[in-house]
């Protein structure tokens, strides 16, 4: 912090240093008619791209002077000064007594439903007054337990939407990955983790907040010592499949509010709420909100599973390019498993399973599926990161349990994602039930494809993966997913076009070609932020504006990470051989 307790800011006096980064510091001071402020420092020579307005100034700082609401700061000032060689903005607010909703978690863990409800209800009314400042909107795209402050004192609103360093116009270009980690990533709506803010994504993140508060935790578990789009794919993953509810009891929780929360957090954006203000409704009981057509939209307890109807959806049509993928799966896997007479004729062996690794963003886990609907085979996903704190328990039951259930549905298809996190390899086991937990998933899969359970597997770390699972016999097939070339690019860029209101003309293969390096979710990245800029002015999305986008974004992945990835390939297909000397495989 640059000032400490009796220091003076301009005119303030500071009486308490509150928090502070390397862009903005916040104080508690008094203020030179006596009384108590907050006082927030901004240096103008760190703001983050989209901080800044093209007069120079803060949006924050244009946004407090037209906040009336109770939810919403106070604004009492604004200026710059000149500090320390330096220009800062500052902004002065007008003084709550309180704590964060962080700090009140940290020390009760959970909030009773009646007041989530009521705290929910406040910060819904404070975004519906932003979402609605004239002449244009602006989203917070923070809202997070430290973004809100609740007021302890007896009068005045019972909290505050504070910290507004993300707050963006509506409309607005999309942010960069310096912004977006500056926010708790569970918060983030998937198109927020693209950088693009939206009404919509404050909605999301009020929900999940929801959740919390209910329930002590977030809905899906986030992980360090990733890049931000690793992290970002993991989560995305994650929230495919139905939400999580803890198996705790909660008092007056009941399905209605579960329903509402899982449309607040859907991860499609036309499925959640569309204002505030619907959402709001909804918590009165306004607005009756009904489970979705497919039934229950929330799991119980651990694993979380989806078990999809054999038959189901349009299998390999569906999946974009990946051509000599596709030929070499049906050839080598689904043909003996459709016609196991003619296998068992020829003393064909039954495969047991795959392994799908390479690069995230890759479209692993969606091959997974598309395989299942292609050979005809009920399909079973798995959570890793459910299994896995199964696995800190100890219960190897539930392993064996998972096999036997699917033995029992047979022929059945047990898609595990991140394996590398489920089967480590036991060299590096940090405890004697890991390594055992590790050996009954040796003992499950060891010839499980003669009982009609075929299992599929993705990670992007077949590095870390026990050795011993890889062996003939358990999974038997290891095969490359890589980045996609030139005409998948292209076939993609067509593909997630499709539909849209787009000019005529728009040439997918110079889209490919400078897009380079690309995985299919960056594809979709690009093609996501130029459709909401085009919905916001109720354009056509036209080829300048992607090759525009384009220009901005850069591939994911970096070289040095893709160069690893190839390392691994050549380990375990190769054993070091020149790339030359290896099949290409997939795209």
């Amino acid at each position: 912090m640059l000032f400490q307790k009796g220091d003076t800011i301009g005119a303030y006096e500071v009486l308490f240093p509150l928090s502070g980064d390397d862009i903005s510091e916040t104080y508690r001071v008094r203020t030179p008619s006596g009384g108590v402020a907050f006082l927030r420092l901004l240096d103008a020579g760190h703001c983050l791209p989209g901080q800044l307005l093209p007069s120079g100034v803060p949006l924050e700082l244009d946004a407090c002077r037209r906040m009336e609401h109770p939810g919403l700061p106070v604004h009492l000032a604004d200026g710059t000064l000149p500090l320390r060689g330096r220009t800062f903005f500052y902004l002065v607010t007008r003084f709550v007594s309180g704590e964060t909703l962080a700090d009140r978690l940290v020390r009760s863990t959970t909030i009773s439903v009646f007041e989530s409800r009521q705290i929910a209800l406040d910060l819904l009314a404070a975004l519906e007054a932003v979402h609605s400042l004239a002449p244009t909107g602006i989203t917070h795209n923070a809202v997070c337990p430290s973004s809100v402050l609740l007021n302890l004192a007896d009068e005045g609103a019972r909290l505050q939407l504070v910290a507004w360093d993300s707050a963006r116009y509506i409309g607005a270009k999309p942010d960069g990955e310096e912004v977006l980690d500056r926010t708790p990533m569970d918060y983030l709506a998937n198109e927020r983790l693209n950088g693009i803010g939206s009404v919509q994504g404050d909605i999301f993140a009020v929900g999940v907040l929801l959740y919390h508060m209910v329930f002590g935790i977030t809905p899906w578990a986030t992980v360090g010592g990733m890049s931000f789009a690793q992290r970002a794919e993991k989560l995305r993953v994650a929230r495919r499949q139905s939400l999580r509810i803890p198996e705790i009891p909660v008092f007056e929780l009941d399905d209605g509010l579960m329903h509402i929360m899982v449309k607040a957090m859907a991860s499609d954006i036309d499925a959640r709420f569309q204002t505030a203000r619907e959402f709001a409704s909804a918590l009165r009981g306004e607005l009756e909100v009904r489970p979705t057509p497919s039934g229950s939209p929330f799991g119980k307890g651990m694993p979380s599973q989806v078990a999809e109807p054999k038959g189901g959806g349009r299998g390999f049509a569906d999946v974009v390019g990946m051509q000599e993928l596709k030929e070499l799966l049906r050839s080598s896997v689904i043909d003996t498993l459709r016609d196991r007479e003619r296998a068992e004729r020829y003393k064909l062996s039954i495969p047991n399973g795959m392994l799908l690794y390479g690069p995230p963003g890759c479209g692993k886990t969606y091959i997974a599926q598309k395989f299942a609907e292609e050979a005809g085979y009920d399909f079973l996903y798995v959570k890793s990161s459910d299994l896995a704190s199964i696995y800190v328990h100890g219960s190897q039951e539930k392993i064996g349990q998972l096999f036997d259930d699917a033995r029992q549905k047979a022929p059945t298809i047990l898609c595990f994602d991140e394996f590398d996190a489920l089967v480590p390899s036991r060299e590096y086991a940090s405890s004697a039930s890991q390594a055992g937990e590790v050996n009954e998933f040796l003992s499950q899969l060891n010839n499980c494809g003669k009982d009609g359970v075929f299992v599929i597997a993705s990670t992007n770390r077949a590095d870390r993966i026990d050795p011993a699972v890889l062996r003939r016999g358990r999974i038997d097939r290891l095969i490359y997913v890589p980045l996609p070339d030139a005409p998948t690019r292209a076939a993609l860029f067509a593909h997630y076009l499709d539909g849209r209101p787009t000019e005529l003309g728009i040439d997918c293969a110079m889209l490919a070609d400078r897009s380079n390096g690309f995985v299919a979710s960056d594809i979709t990245f690009v093609v996501d932020a130029v459709a909401i800029q085009a919905a916001q002015s109720d354009l056509l999305i036209t080829q300048a504006m992607l090759v525009e986008e384009l220009a901005r974004s850069r591939p994911s992945l970096s070289p040095e990470v893709l160069a690893g990835y190839e390392a691994q390939r050549l380990e375990l297909e190769g054993g070091g051989a020149a790339p030359s000397a290896r099949r290409k495989i997939g795209f």
